[in-house]
């Protein structure tokens, strides 16, 4: 789950943001049509597991519109999970992050999980729930012309979207609102993830952040 490596920010703030991801195996859970009614089955049962911890966003890429801040109810989002597809959401909190971890070891779909967060974070949780992981990606940061990156304080939101979905200047847009009494902060957060259509965006930690860099004294430009 490469797209999510890359997020930003301090390990205070990074603490809040933990990232579940349910993907099937093409070779083995689309092999038959009898494998990918199964893999649909048990995407659904995920979900279903993943919306009882209240993640603060979920949703899936083949799902139209498919995410929390869409509008989408866990419903919908379970309702239109296809065989080949998956299903994603993140957490603010790793009490929620241990809670849906230990309930996914209990009933054993037999489909890859994968947790994307602070790796001492994440491996204290996978050790309280009795799960060891087996394979780990590790972001090495950010290399080449980095006077061309936005500011530090876009960055940990728009990085937040994996894809790169979510620009810089919508961010910027969102601060000037939110200091001129337009939008709140967690409406802001809502729109400014609407472009990440897979579900991982994380809106409460984008509100936090939003809030603060719209109580600055200066606007918060493109480009350091």
């Amino acid at each position: 789950m490469t797209h999510t490596l890359h997020r930003q920010g301090s390990v205070e703030s990074l603490e809040r943001d933990y990232c579940v991801l349910a993907l099937v195996a093409r070779q083995f859970d689309l092999a038959s049509e009898e494998r990918k009614a199964s893999a649909v089955e048990r995407l659904r049962g995920i979900c279903d597991t993943m919306a009882r911890h209240d993640p603060v966003n979920l949703g899936s890429l083949y799902v139209q519109d498919g995410t929390y801040a869409h509008g989408k109810t866990a419903e919908e989002i379970r309702a239109g999970l296809k065989p080949n597809g998956f299903v994603l959401c993140v957490y603010d909190d790793r009490e929620k992050l241990k809670g849906v971890l230990a309930e996914l070891k209990e009933r054993d779909f037999g489909i890859s999980i994968t947790v994307s967060g602070l790796i001492d974070r994440v491996f204290e949780t996978c050790e309280e729930v009795g799960l060891q992981p087996h394979t780990i990606s590790y972001s090495l940061g950010v290399w080449g012309k980095r006077n061309l990156l936005p500011k530090a304080e876009l960055l940990e939101i728009t990085s937040m979207c994996g894809h790169a979905m979510t620009s810089a200047h919508l961010v910027n847009k969102a601060i000037e609102e939110i200091r001129a009494g337009r939008k709140t902060a967690e409406e802001a957060a809502v729109e400014i993830a609407r472009p990440c259509a897979c579900g991982c965006f994380n809106t409460a930690r984008a509100a936090e952040l939003l809030r603060r860099a719209a109580e600055g004294s200066e606007g918060v430009t493109e480009r350091g």
